[in-house]
């Protein structure tokens, strides 16, 4: 993780054959997202500290500091202030990062957005496959806003993809019940699991 985000010197590490840049020196001057930040260890959390105090880091296997100008967006769905609680994050780092907070309902908070998301999720599908005009029935609408997520949007739009891709198999240009994964024909399984099936077919 920290050679990923502040770089390595060459052979600072078994897999620096060469001198890593990192994420931070590629988003100086711009935004650097970081997804489940929780899950960073001690060191890792130490060292952006450093980086969000004063701009500086050291890069793996480096003594010379090195500056940049990013921004930080963090994102977990872990709770944090029990992290913190725990000895599991840094407090002085949890201040840090919650300079402005915007907390994301579960979609099972908010199933009247999922019509709008799963349709936006199939006009993604669509476009990335080049499918003909596909669109969701009111049945399978209603078993959406009915299931659970405990994967989110991502599950949510993963299973809009494989319906799209099940829909398009039964030469048909209307997503029905049957065609939502593990959502109502119980058939579960990870998406890689399930495109496998398709390329057996």
């Amino acid at each position: 993780v920290e050679s990923e985000l502040f770089g390595a010197a060459q052979g600072s590490h078994s897999t620096a054959t060469r001198r890593i840049p990192g994420k931070v020196i590629a988003a100086d001057g711009g935004t650097l997202f970081l997804d489940e930040v929780a899950e960073l260890g001690p060191i890792a959390q130490a060292k952006l500290l450093q980086f969000l105090q004063d701009g500086t880091f050291f890069a793996l296997g480096e003594n010379r500091p090195r500056k940049a100008n990013v921004r930080i967006i963090a994102a977990t769905l872990a709770d944090l202030r029990q992290r913190v609680r725990e000895g599991r994050f840094r407090e002085d780092l949890f201040y840090r990062l919650a300079v402005f907070e915007i907390a994301m309902p579960a979609l099972e908070d908010r199933r009247g957005d999922i019509a709008a998301l799963a349709e936006r999720a199939l006009q993604e599908a669509v476009s990335r496959h080049a499918l003909p005009p596909t669109r969701l029935s009111d049945r399978a609408l209603h078993a959406l806003e009915t299931a659970d997520w405990p994967g989110q949007v991502r599950e949510l739009h993963n299973t809009i993809n494989v319906a799209a891709l099940r829909a398009l198999a039964s030469e048909v240009n209307v997503i029905e019940p049957e065609h939502l994964v593990g959502k109502v024909t119980g058939t579960g399984g990870t998406f890689a699991e399930i495109m496998k099936g398709y390329q057996r077919v």
